[in-house]
């Protein structure tokens, strides 16, 4: 559940104009959905395959959001400089 805090201070930096608005999107809105899938995924019925497809879908928004951020630091995108300063920097790490 602690991606719900990463996709916040996402939103907040993206709101403030420190990071590229389509890495916000993906990073920010994806971690939010994974971290309020949590307590969905704890109240369905017992069974593996809501776990194994609750890590899919978390892993494929992780690739997504890595992915982006690397494409937008390899274009040398002048906000992804943002990314690396306290306290953003944590969340990747």
């Amino acid at each position: 559940m602690w991606r719900i805090l990463a996709g916040f201070a996402f939103l907040h930096y993206g709101s403030q104009g420190l990071l590229p608005e389509q890495f916000v999107l993906n990073a920010g809105y994806g971690d939010l959905v994974v971290g309020f899938l949590v307590p969905l995924i704890l109240l369905l019925p017992e069974h593996n395959n809501k776990y194994i497809a609750f890590h899919i879908f978390s892993l494929l928004d992780f690739v997504l959001a890595v992915g982006t951020g690397l494409i937008f630091t390899l274009l040398q995108i002048p906000l992804m400089e943002n990314i690396a300063t306290y306290p953003i920097v944590l969340i990747p790490v």
